[in-house]
């Protein structure tokens, strides 16, 4: 039985919270095909580690975050879908606090990436290969995962606001909550500390962390 060279690609669509939206790291292509697209962080697969090792080393190489929370999210395995070669993606999420990608001026701490928007990428041409369909695919895996795990607790610090917890799930669910039924929902997992949040413009507000 003929084998067939195949590549596998670990794509890593690394999300975090900004500006009260979604948001994912993204390269600029500086060559063909796609020059000039955005493209999601990706390595090969080594052929001593695993996949959730391989995937590690795409965020660990371009952050230098070791202990991001990751999952495997699909694989993506269209004949056509990198006209160079054959090539399989298994495609991890990775959910990172905004506070460990971007400065307090808001500036990111990586070099050669941007931070855009998930929606507005989602199933985009702006992004090369399919990689505009994979972020499509991470929104709609978010929403289903948010609905029966913690996971937006990832995307905020380890001390944190009701509001931005909150936000964290609505945008991972793609819909608005009763604040409410969402703070009556929390208590069994969150505790309160002793701390308020300083120099906000609003309010000070109660700082909680997960149980």
């Amino acid at each position: 039985m003929k084998n067939d060279k195949m590549l596998i690609s670990m794509d890593v669509v690394i999300c975090t919270m900004l500006d009260e939206s979604l948001q994912v790291v993204v390269r600029r292509r500086d060559k063909a095909p796609y020059a000039g697209r955005f493209e999601l962080p990706g390595v090969y697969l080594k052929g001593d580690e695993s996949l959730k090792e391989g995937s590690r080393r795409c965020v660990r190489e371009l952050t230098g975050i070791k202990d991001a929370y990751m999952e495997q999210m699909h694989t993506f395995g269209e004949v056509k879908r990198d006209s160079r070669e054959r090539t399989i993606s298994i495609t991890y999420v990775a959910l990172i606090p905004a506070s460990q990608l971007v400065d307090d001026e808001g500036y990111l701490v990586i070099d050669d990436v941007e931070l855009v928007d998930m929606s507005e990428m989602a199933g985009s041409k702006k992004m090369a290969f399919d990689h505009g369909k994979i972020i499509a695919k991470t929104l709609d895996w978010f929403a289903a995962k948010a609905q029966v795990s913690e996971i937006a607790f990832n995307l905020v610090d380890e001390e944190f606001t009701l509001p931005d917890l909150q936000k964290a799930y609505e945008l991972l669910l793609g819909k608005p909550l009763f604040k409410a039924n969402f703070r009556n929902k929390m208590k069994g997992v969150i505790e309160e500390t002793d701390y308020m949040t300083v120099g906000e413009a609003h309010r000070p507000s109660r700082l909680f962390t997960r149980k």
